[in-house]
């Protein structure tokens, strides 16, 4: 589970760049909705956004290394393309009294843009899980076979003192989990 605990930094704006775009639908789409109340709520959503991106950027340069490394892509798609859009936002909203229609085109831009940035991250998370997790399978399957066999060059602790391998330490040994400490089980003897 360590490995996945870097997705709350991907999956969470996610939710919010869809959020977004339904929440601009919706506003924009209110009958009674005057001039200065869209300016506000534009301004409002787009400051908004923009702030919860760069926190988004910050958590992605802070993450654990070793649960991921963001790539050239991820850097585009979760934050940069994100930042542009919710800044459209609040510009659309800046402009919506002067310039009417092209606040209106950059609101609706925002929208799209936000829409898309969503269903690719969706699918970029979707890829990364099926991946991750197949990995994963294939290295437990990896080490189950590797604490199975025994190494000739080192005989474990059950055949050094018989000379034999007995079943109880290999049975072990192929229930074990990936790092699950080994577990020394005394070879069974005769008693005297």
């Amino acid at each position: 589970m360590t490995r996945l605990s870097g997705l709350r930094t991907f999956v969470s704006p996610t939710v919010i760049h869809f959020s977004s775009a339904l929440g601009i639908a919706a506003l924009t789409s209110v009958p009674l909705q005057t001039t200065l109340s869209l300016q506000v709520l534009m301004l409002a959503g787009g400051a908004a956004g923009a702030l919860y991106t760069l926190r988004t950027l910050a958590s992605m340069y802070r993450m654990d290394r070793q649960d991921y490394v963001p790539v050239a892509e991820d850097w585009l798609w979760n934050g940069f393309l994100p930042l542009g859009a919710y800044l459209a936002l609040g510009v659309g909203g800046a402009l919506s009294g002067a310039r009417p229609v092209l606040a209106a085109d950059l609101i609706g831009l925002t929208a799209l843009l936000l829409v898309f940035i969503g269903i690719h991250n969706v699918w970029d998370l979707a890829v990364w899980i099926t991946v991750e997790r197949h990995e994963r399978r294939r290295q437990r399957e990896a080490a189950a076979r590797e604490s199975a066999q025994p190494e000739a060059s080192m005989p474990d602790a059950a055949t050094r003192d018989t000379g034999a391998l007995e079943v109880p330490a290999l049975e072990a040994a192929a229930t074990r989990a990936p790092g699950e400490p080994a577990r020394c089980t005394p070879p069974a003897r005769p008693l005297p």
